[in-house]
């Protein structure tokens, strides 16, 4: 419902900024393996398995369906500033974020510690045909 409202409020043509953690990167799952903490960032220290807090878990191809369907389009990405690798402050600065921009763009779901994206809202446009729409028969049906 919070997505409904969200795209209620912003009027066509408006845009929304939208960010969500993204628990399963690449690196999420190394550390999901060796902790079997399913808040492999610890976003919720207070939380205990059975009340943790975060219910919903995207992948990036997801997130931007859920989206679509209430006619919101992405304008960019910027879920490679989240870029999620082991060590990589061992790299040159510039390899680190030509990296960073290949690999969230390429594969977001395995590199995105986060989903960061714009959405713009769509213009609802009518059907090329609306007389079939009002229940009017076109030349041809009559």
């Amino acid at each position: 419902h919070l997505l409904q409202e969200m795209v209620r409020v912003v009027k066509p043509g408006g845009h929304l900024l939208v960010q969500v953690p993204n628990h399963f990167s690449l690196y999420g799952r190394l550390r999901f393996l060796f902790t079997n903490n399913i808040d492999t960032w610890h976003y919720y220290g207070d939380s205990t398995r059975w009340d943790f807090p975060h219910i919903r878990f995207y992948t990036h191809a997801g997130f931007v369906a859920l989206f679509e369907k209430y006619q919101c389009r992405v304008v960019k990405d910027f879920s490679h500033y989240f870029f999620s690798l082991p060590k990589r402050r061992y790299l040159p600065r510039s390899l680190e974020k030509a990296l960073a921009i290949y690999c969230t763009r390429r594969w977001p779901s395995q590199w995105a510690q986060g989903f960061t994206l714009l959405f713009e809202r769509q213009k609802y446009s009518a059907p090329a045909d609306t007389s079939l729409q009002r229940g009017h028969l076109s030349s041809q049906e009559r």
